[in-house]
């Protein structure tokens, strides 16, 4: 009994990355992993000028009950950075994905 192999094509998957802000603007991603089994999320948040330093992070391991769950966590510790710093006072760019939809 031997292994079949697959023989299609590998798939090619466009790489995303991150495109720098305009002038004196922070850019602030967020995102959520969430595993079903066990209900586990992890979170994270990373806050870049537009030179692409780093200029705060988070992240945690938290429950949820659904990914998109998950999502809005990740989406309300993104707010608490931007409290925490008052970018609403700056340019601020941020993305927010499906949560919202």
């Amino acid at each position: 009994m031997g292994t079949k192999l697959n023989n299609n094509p590998p798939t090619i998957i466009p790489a995303s990355r991150w495109i720098r802000p305009n002038g004196n603007t922070v850019k602030i991603n967020c995102d959520a992993s969430w595993n079903e089994g066990s209900n586990i999320a992890g979170i994270a948040v990373l806050a870049r000028n537009n030179l692409g330093e780093v200029l705060d992070s988070e992240n945690a391991r938290v429950y949820a009950s659904s990914s998109r769950v998950a999502e809005a966590l990740a989406v309300r510790l993104d707010a608490s950075i931007i409290a925490k710093h008052q970018w609403w006072l700056t340019g601020l760019q941020k993305e927010l994905g499906y949560v919202l939809a």
